[in-house]
């Protein structure tokens, strides 16, 4: 198995990169906007995306990670979606 990495799915011209960043883990990929993970896709499925608008900001990240065309999910249903497809996997290592 590859090594988990970290990339961002979005680069300012400032040092906010950081806010934007996304972890891969095996087959696991998941978008972060600051410490909050908010989208994540396993192996080919479908990317997941919380519909979390906490901040403008953060609305904007959404917006790069799905293009503004994703159908968001309600906190319960994220939560449903990685306990049902990321736990799993994590749990294996952990």
């Amino acid at each position: 198995m590859e090594l988990p990495k970290f990339n961002s799915y979005c680069i300012y011209s400032s040092d906010k990169y950081a806010n934007t960043m996304c972890f891969h883990f095996g087959p696991v990929t998941i978008w972060f906007s600051y410490k909050t993970p908010v989208a994540f896709r396993v192996g080919d499925g479908p990317q997941r995306v919380l519909n979390y608008t906490a901040t403008r900001t953060t609305l904007k990240h959404l917006k790069m990670i799905d293009g503004g065309n994703g159908l968001r999910l309600s906190e319960k249903e994220f939560q449903s979606f990685w306990d049902k497809e990321v736990s799993p996997i994590m749990k294996r290592f952990g």
